[in-house]
């Protein structure tokens, strides 16, 4: 039981350490990619360490959200005009238009928005959180365990 417990604790610990230092993730399987928001562009719809799933195979329109890449990062931002080759975004929360940018720089179309950011969020910012992850830990590795025969 103390080993289930602890491995249970230890993944759940690894699992907030992934998600609070990676920026964004891409795991592309069947036109689907996974994507860690890192920014509040997007809100209220979307927030910070929202996670998005995007697919690749599907067709995008004006007012589609979509994620694309542009000098290395992941934005995710809703399509405002498509004129051609050059597409306009902009992120619900912000004032301007995002630099034009073209058909190959997107990813795909946002289809699904898991909301995890109001638990993340907590869970990082709340010190007393991590203080009972670590002595739970603690206490786990020193408390002897019984020997069955």
């Amino acid at each position: 039981m103390k080993k289930i417990l602890y491995i249970t604790l230890m993944i759940f610990f690894i699992i907030i350490i992934l998600l609070n230092t990676l920026p964004i993730f891409d795991l592309s399987l069947f036109g689907l990619s996974v994507y860690r928001v890192v920014s509040g562009s997007m809100e209220p719809n979307i927030r910070v360490n929202d996670l998005v799933i995007v697919n690749s195979h599907s067709n995008i329109k004006e007012n589609d959200i979509v994620t694309y890449e542009n000098n290395g990062s992941y934005i995710t931002h809703r399509i405002v005009k498509i004129d051609k080759e050059k597409i306009i975004t902009k992120g619900d929360a912000n004032n301007t238009e995002d630099n034009p940018i073209k058909r190959n720089q997107i990813k795909g179309k946002v289809i699904y928005v898991f909301s995890i950011s109001l638990f993340i969020n907590f869970i990082i910012n709340n010190p007393f959180i991590w203080t009972l992850i670590i002595l739970a830990l603690i206490l786990i590795a020193i408390i002897p365990t019984k020997k069955q025969n």
